[in-house]
């Protein structure tokens, strides 16, 4: 995309992340969280999820629990996604209190 001058774009953001996740692919994850925050797409609280949900997926815990700090507006969504990355980490103590 970047060489045919195509910017990528929340959806495209969006579904790469998703892919990461799949793949439990973390290097990636990591060089497209920094493409997001470049191209000034922090605060988009659907790709800040998707960061929680890769990183929890990656069992980088430590990462999770920053990016979701970092979500100003926490929804419903973004709340279901780091108590379930918790649980799956065998941190039930964490999901209960967060």
């Amino acid at each position: 995309m970047n060489k045919a001058g195509i910017l990528a774009n929340e959806i495209s953001f969006a579904s790469v992340l998703r892919s990461c996740g799949g793949e439990l692919e973390l290097g990636l994850a990591w060089q497209v969280h920094g493409v997001i925050v470049k191209r000034g797409f922090c605060g988009n609280v659907i790709l800040e999820c998707l960061l929680v949900d890769v990183y929890g997926k990656c069992m980088v815990v430590s990462d999770v629990r920053r990016i979701f700090d970092e979500i100003e507006n926490k929804n419903d969504v973004s709340w279901n996604v780091i108590v379930r990355r918790y649980l799956e980490a065998g941190d039930e103590n964490e999901a209960i209190f967060i």
